[in-house]
């Protein structure tokens, strides 16, 4: 009996399934559309998001455009000490760090707003200073008859 359900079931398993024209069709259009369905739902965002970052994608520098980088860098470099150098201020050039060329313009600036108060202040600023006589005023401009005149005054004048 085993034999016959065995026969049976191998024979059910070896029929093959088969479907009409208008069936076949049908079954064509629910997996096409299926398809379409799942292309634009999932398939379809995907690829956009991969063409996106393929674009984003930064490559590795070659090693010219490395080169040409080391020398921007050392350039601007080379500007910012010549801008420190022509202010004047070729000292604080190590000292302070700015980015770019323009950074230095201001940079500059507020140096000399910090500097200049201070020369004012540190310049030659004279004590007890003595306004000049008639006979030092006279002397300093190599005049003989004002010396004299300056003299004579200062004897009459005493009496």
């Amino acid at each position: 009996m085993e034999d016959v359900q065995a026969q049976s079931t191998e024979q059910e398993q070896a029929k093959e399934v088969t479907f009409t024209p208008e069936q076949q069709s049908t079954i064509d259009a629910l997996i096409e559309q299926t398809k379409n369905n799942w292309e634009e739902e999932f398939l379809n965002p995907v690829v956009a998001e991969r063409d996106e970052l393929k674009t984003k994608i930064i490559s590795e520098p070659s090693e010219q455009e490395k080169a040409l980088s080391e020398r921007e860098i050392t350039l601007a470099q080379k500007e910012i000490k010549i801008a420190f150098t022509e202010a004047g201020y070729a000292d604080f050039a190590d000292l302070i760090k700015v980015d770019s060329v323009e950074a230095v313009e201001e940079t500059i600036q507020a140096i000399t707003n910090i500097l200049n108060p201070r020369k004012v202040d540190a310049s030659y600023q004279p004590e007890d200073h003595k306004s000049q006589t008639p006979y030092e005023s006279a002397s300093s401009k190599s005049d003989v008859l004002g010396m004299i005149g300056s003299k004579l005054q200062q004897a009459f004048n005493r009496n």
